[in-house]
């Protein structure tokens, strides 16, 4: 499968457009090159296409990690787990604070319990 880079219409090798120029021969075997272009604009920007495995949008093989997740996917993950860390940042500073505060409040008992006993 394969997807055009202009336009995104996604294709068959058999669909595409193809231009043959020969070369003449090589060593009795005919030299020539093939050059592909989208059936729909007629474009030279085409490359290897596969489905996302999460999404299924047709995505370029180079936008395809090698478990056919692409980079939109992946990102959307990162963000939650980012959000999720800086989450927990907050609460573990929030509990420090809390445990200063206990500990401050600790130190006034015992401060008052000695005066209570002077």
């Amino acid at each position: 499968m394969y997807k055009c880079g202009k336009c995104g219409w996604h294709f068959e090798e058999d669909e595409a457009l193809r231009i043959i120029e020969r070369y003449g021969d090589c060593h009795g075997i005919p030299a020539a090159e093939y050059t592909y272009f989208c059936p729909l604009c007629h474009s030279d920007d085409i490359s290897n296409a596969g489905r996302c495995a999460v999404c299924g949008k047709w995505k370029s093989a180079d936008d395809l990690n090698s478990s056919g997740v692409c980079s939109d996917c992946m990102k959307e993950p990162e963000e939650a787990l980012f959000a999720v860390l800086e989450k927990h940042k907050q609460c573990k500073d929030e509990l420090r604070k809390f445990e200063r505060r206990c500990l401050m409040l600790e130190r006034n008992a015992i401060s008052l319990a000695r005066c209570d006993y002077e």
